[in-house]
């Protein structure tokens, strides 16, 4: 994922490539902060050139990005 002014602009992941054309973000999110497992992230909806719509994610700790899945 490449980021400009804190939005992505470029997706490069496996089966998923393109500029972003639109970016509806971030929503911070957490779970199971009752457990050792407990998670944060900040959750994108972005539109590709391509025409494909997805949810990504990166994660607030290691700041890894994720594709989480595709908008029919």
């Amino acid at each position: 994922m490449e980021v400009r002014d804190g939005r992505p602009v470029q997706v490069d992941a496996f089966g998923v490539r393109g500029d972003v054309v639109l970016a509806a973000g971030p929503w911070h999110t957490s779970g199971d902060w009752w457990t050792p497992e407990a998670w944060n992230r900040d959750e994108w909806d972005v539109a590709l050139e391509s025409g494909g719509v997805y949810r990504m994610f990166q994660e607030t700790g290691s700041g890894r990005w994720f594709v989480e899945g595709a908008y029919d």
